[in-house]
């Protein structure tokens, strides 16, 4: 049987086409397109395949009962190891600084429940388990996201209105701090949960800032000073227990903004 370092789910998708170039790049680590008609076996398996949206068929097919299949074919072919992409949506509607892997959910969407499902099969399947609790993922193709929506305004020179200006935002993350995250984890624990995104270096209005000066908007930044809600998150845990240092938030905003120029927004 083929053996290679990692089978991917979902790498035809927007993460999945950031992800590639990253292994390309380094020749010592193989990999292939998960293809379950296909046996192959691997050290480790990365989920990153799922369907967001409202549909309730389409999210217990793919979110759920795609993800037992993936689990069976694990089991068969031997593959003992899971990174599944999950997302920070699991933990609702919050309004805290620093939410944790111990914060509570609230209000959750049928998305991120059916993403809460699959962190739950998981954890109770044989395999070891990291599981990462993501952001918005800065890529090229990026259409959705907090973030997204200001440099279209921006882009358009739109006016700005911005709540919570001041407080420290980090809700997003790009894929090579991913990367380089998970080809150095060793799966010391049978079962892992983290939070990965940036760290808390900038302020939502100095981001926005940021992002004008990148592509020479002549919007208008103004602060809205009405109570809204507003979460940013705790990394703590994969900083201390893992040694998780992500990119430079500046550097992230840069290069992601290269990218939707290049993409026409």
């Amino acid at each position: 049987m083929e053996s290679v370092d990692y089978l991917i789910s979902g790498i035809n998708g927007n993460v999945g086409n950031e992800l590639l170039p990253l292994f390309l790049k380094n020749s010592d680590i193989t990999y292939k397109k998960a293809d379950l008609k296909k046996n192959i076996n691997a050290k480790c398996f990365i989920h990153l395949a799922a369907k967001t949206g409202n549909n309730y068929n389409d999210l217990i097919d793919s979110n759920i009962e795609y993800l037992r299949t993936i689990i069976e074919y694990c089991y068969k072919n031997g593959i003992k190891k899971f990174i599944f992409f999950s997302a920070m949506s699991i933990y609702g509607n919050q309004n805290k600084l620093n939410v944790s892997e111990k914060s509570s959910y609230k209000n959750l969407n049928l998305y991120s429940t059916s993403k809460l499902f699959g962190e739950k099969i998981l954890e109770e399947s044989s395999l070891k388990c990291l599981i990462l609790r993501l952001p918005m993922i800065l890529t090229k193709d990026s259409s959705n996201g907090f973030l997204n929506r200001f440099l279209l305004k921006l882009n358009n020179d739109e006016t700005i209105y911005l709540y919570n200006a001041k407080k420290l935002s980090n809700n997003f993350i790009d894929v090579e701090s991913i990367f380089n995250f998970i080809i150095g984890y060793r799966f010391e624990k049978q079962y892992e949960l983290l939070n990965l995104a940036l760290e808390q270096e900038m302020s939502l209005k100095d981001i926005v800032l940021y992002l004008k000066k990148e592509i020479k908007s002549k919007s208008t930044i103004l602060e809205n000073n009405e109570k809204y809600n507003f979460f940013n998150i705790s990394i703590e845990k994969a900083k201390v227990l893992y040694g998780f240092t992500p990119n430079n938030t500046k550097s992230v905003l840069k290069k992601w903004v290269l990218k939707r120029k290049r993409n026409n927004f």
